[in-house]
């Protein structure tokens, strides 16, 4: 494991460790979103193509599993000081796309829990019986449920305020916008602003739940511990070198 973490290592309750996540998204805001960006707008454009504006965002929300796999690939290597260009997060996308992917477009789309568990099969690479049971000692309480309902409240307050504003700014007698939000030019309005709070609320909702997924295995394997005799066995090292060098 790298010593060069960018973050305390402790254990952490799991709403402290979502806080955390809070905190890598505000550090690493503006590569997520380019991540996220140049690999979502792809998939917009061809849902546009193929299905139209009113359609497409529906496609965009169903894919949301899927597209947030170069985050939690960029997370899982920025936290440990490793963190990769944005060329190199969009060449390793082919390769996150292959594993599981049919499974979390169907019977896991649902998931409550999709932040905290992508990691197990993304990361640790487990599937079957082995992720079954790797979750079983994971999965201990309802944050990550939570983590997933409070963005999804977000989101729709997000769109519902947009909604709001552009009602405020249309001119006097022009109330009826709501009624006409699926009909004619506001179909791409409305595509667009679903487009957009999808993308706002991503990036943030992928770094809580890997974070609450990190704060878990540094409970359960004490990555702490080991972190500690590491910092220690590297400083009686350095210690021994330089009286090593005064003796000489």
């Amino acid at each position: 494991m790298n010593t060069e973490l960018v973050i305390d290592l402790r254990p952490r309750t799991p709403w402290e460790a979502a806080d955390l996540g809070i905190v890598l998204f505000r550090q690493w805001g503006l590569h997520l979103y380019s991540l996220w960006l140049l690999v979502s707008l792809p998939l917009l454009l061809i849902s546009l193509w193929l299905v139209g504006p009113l359609w497409a965002p529906l496609i965009l929300w169903w894919f949301k599993p899927l597209l947030e796999r170069p985050l939690l690939y960029y997370l899982s290597r920025a936290v440990f000081n490793d963190r990769p260009t944005i060329i190199e997060a969009l060449k390793a996308v082919p390769g996150l796309f292959k594993s599981q992917w049919f499974s979390w477009l169907t019977w896991r789309r649902f998931s409550l829990s999709r932040s905290f568990l992508q990691p197990v099969g993304q990361l640790e690479r487990m599937s079957g019986k082995a992720r079954r049971d790797r979750i079983r000692v994971l999965h201990h309480d309802s944050v990550p449920a939570w983590l997933t309902l409070i963005f999804l409240h977000f989101e729709t307050a997000l769109i519902f305020s947009c909604y709001g504003l552009i009602i405020m700014l249309m001119p006097e007698g022009s109330w009826q916008l709501g009624s006409q939000l699926v009909s004619g030019e506001f179909e791409w309005l409305q595509a667009l602003l679903v487009f957009l709070v999808m993308g706002a609320m991503a990036p943030c909702y992928v770094s809580c739940g890997f974070c609450v997924y990190l704060n878990r295995r540094i409970w359960l394997e004490g990555w702490d511990i080991e972190q500690g005799f590491r910092r220690l066995l590297n400083r009686h090292s350095v210690s021994s070198a330089a009286l090593l060098l005064v003796a000489v």
